[in-house]
């Protein structure tokens, strides 16, 4: 069965949705609030159900109108109250960058087994903290990544943050760590923290997109701005490129989760037909 998840915050050109695609998940519903964001996302996804406000989605919706939940939820919580371009901005206390609690919330209601967000990488010090913390109280684990676009050999850098986060007491992942066990981003990263992440991406199982030219135009080719739409939004188009998240990198996450689960089942399935020793047994050695 093909795992399939909720992508909030999609933007116009899904690259989330897009990149999950690639490794092997399907979009089941989206959220994104500009009509015209909305329904540039729509025209390339039309089989996915379209919500207008990530504030009045609940699981009790999602059921309703799709007959199910997803199996992972992911997306983009705004950023600029969180951007470097902000030199005021308030982080998550902010009234934009504040909705990923709202994403939070509806990890909370669903319960995916996986979920996995993207933010500027000045969320280190605006507010990562109380994320983790989130989603730590509803027994989830996360882990920080700072992956560049560079980083996979785009000719551009992007530097941005790359939550992943399980719930434990479904997954029980091998290594991943228990809520109350991380250790604070603030602790692990430092300020040049693209070589500390390349080797982060590499033990999650994430370098394999190492070949941007495999992909380059992507993310252009899924944006379908010259499709029929008008000369005037251009400045839409424009703003749509810069909240665009890369797909490969996406992709690379959607990998390693699968990766994560094929190992979980492999591990599931042998378990039984291992020969099970007796504490005496153990005792004698």
């Amino acid at each position: 069965m093909t795992p399939e998840i909720v992508d909030l915050f999609s933007g116009a050109a899904g690259g989330w949705s897009l990149g999950m695609h690639r490794a092997g998940y399907r979009t089941i519903a989206a959220c994104e609030i500009d009509p015209w964001r909305r329904a540039t996302y729509q025209r390339n996804n039309p089989e996915v159900r379209l919500y207008d406000d990530v504030r009045t989605v609940t699981a009790k919706q999602l059921v309703a109108d799709l007959g199910r939940l997803s199996d992972a939820i992911v997306g983009s919580p705004p950023c600029q109250d969180a951007s470097a371009a902000n030199s005021q901005g308030k982080g998550v206390e902010g009234d934009q960058t504040k909705l990923v609690f709202e994403a939070i919330r509806i990890v909370s209601e669903c319960r995916p087994r996986w979920c996995a967000f993207e933010n500027s990488p000045f969320l280190r010090t605006r507010g990562y903290d109380r994320i983790a913390d989130g989603l730590e109280e509803i027994g989830y684990a996360c882990w920080p990544f700072v992956v560049a676009a560079s980083d996979l050999g785009a000719p551009h850098g992007r530097k941005r943050v790359w939550i992943i986060a399980s719930d434990v007491g479904q997954t029980e992942p091998v290594g991943w760590p228990a809520p109350g066990g991380r250790q604070r981003w603030a602790q692990e990263a430092t300020a040049d923290d693209g070589v500390a992440a390349r080797e982060q991406v590499g033990r999650a199982g994430l370098s394999w997109a190492n070949d941007w030219d495999q992909w380059q135009g992507g993310i252009a080719r899924h944006l379908r701005v010259d499709d029929g739409l008008s000369p005037t939004t251009s400045r839409e188009c424009i703003s749509a490129y810069g909240d665009a998240i890369l797909p490969q990198i996406s992709e690379a996450a959607g990998r390693a989760i699968l990766a994560v689960e094929a190992a979980r089942r492999f591990i599931a399935d042998l378990t039984p037909r291992l020969p099970q020793v007796t504490s005496a047994e153990s005792e004698n050695g």
